[in-house]
């Protein structure tokens, strides 16, 4: 039997290749190398990973079985019990009395085990948060464990200059928006249409350093930009699969107006929220200018979107563009660039 896969396990990409098989005499398994997002990964551990859940699953449905049967077999016995001693010491109508009795302790017996399966199902999921939880990371963990990844961005124009904050993929491409490289014809903070690219661009790593970047790709309309320097460092953020949880908290880390990265913290307040047509992520860190470009972290240390906008009359309703929408437009690059940015 040959074990494929179709699609990558960590961004759902079919964009695969084939590196490697393994024979282990009734199977063939397959290794692969996503070319969207880089991971390598085996469909023996995809294939092992699920026959053991099968087999627990299948181990926890058996002793609830067992469960469930010696606890009507027990009321059951009891209440025959208790019918067989009326039935000696009151005759006939006792027995008929007892019979009623039992079937009424059977019904009840039926519902304690009901109820008893549904406190335990009750609680294994309990104790499935709370394992979930104390594997959540604290604000000071996501800042060190992500604070290298996160860049000051420096744009400099004919008469003005701008700063902003940039993401590292890795491979030497930074993330940021495309307005924190550029601006519009009369000045203003951003050119929906038609824009002036800043004359110089340079990012400040977590050591200090100044590095020189140039412009890969961007788009005005979407927000969006991907930087490059060959001085840069090979290993970049991870992303976060799927969409991000309304309610689950997220941090900001990013260069607030200007002075400096830092960390802020708040929750998810709307996982869909459309502006002009566009898809964003709502929040309420409560971000500012500088922090444009910037990446918004989950509690595992993952990216779920890029700070992009806020509102001046809100300062808990900011927004960031979700990781779906960075990743449709880092494809484009990619291949309208002929770069290779994972």
């Amino acid at each position: 039997m040959e074990i494929k896969s179709k699609n990558c396990v960590v961004c759902g990409s079919t964009d695969l290749k084939l590196i490697s098989s393994k024979n282990d005499g009734e199977k063939f398994f397959y290794t692969y190398r996503c070319l969207a997002c880089g991971e390598t990964f085996s469909t023996e551990s995809a294939f092992l990973r699920k026959k053991a859940k099968q087999e627990q699953e299948e181990s926890r449905r058996v002793a609830a079985e067992k469960r469930s049967r010696e606890a009507f077999e027990k009321a059951v016995n009891d209440a025959v019990g208790a019918a067989v001693n009326a039935a000696m010491d009151n005759a006939v109508n006792a027995v008929k009395s007892a019979a009623e009795n039992a079937s009424d302790e059977a019904a009840r017996a039926v519902e304690k085990v009901k109820s008893a399966q549904k406190q335990a199902e009750e609680e294994q999921t309990a104790r499935q948060l709370n394992s979930e939880r104390e594997k959540e990371m604290s604000a000071a963990e996501v800042y060190a464990a992500n604070r290298k990844y996160v860049v000051e961005i420096f744009s400099d124009f004919a008469k003005d200059s701008k700063r902003g904050t940039g993401i590292l993929l890795g491979n030497g491409y930074v993330l940021t928006n495309a307005h924190v490289i550029s601006e519009n014809k009369n000045g203003s903070s951003y050119g929906v249409i038609r824009v002036n690219v800043a004359e110089n661009i340079q990012c400040k790593l977590s050591d200090g350093d100044m590095i020189e970047l140039e412009i890969v790709r961007a788009d005005v309309k979407r927000d969006i930009a991907v930087l490059y320097s060959e001085n840069l460092q090979k290993d970049g953020v991870k992303f976060a699969v799927g969409t991000a949880v309304t309610g689950s908290k997220v941090f900001a880390i990013g260069n607030s107006k200007g002075e400096g990265i830092c960390i802020l913290d708040g929750i998810i307040s709307d996982n869909t929220r459309m502006i002009n047509g566009e898809k964003y992520i709502m929040y309420t860190a409560p971000t500012v200018g500088g922090n444009s470009g910037g990446p918004l972290f989950n509690t595992k240390g993952e990216v779920v979107g890029m700070v992009t906008l806020g509102r001046k009359d809100a300062a808990l309703m900011n927004y960031a563009l979700p990781v779906a929408t960075l990743f449709d437009f880092l494809r484009d690059a990619e291949e309208k660039e002929n770069v290779k940015i994972f």
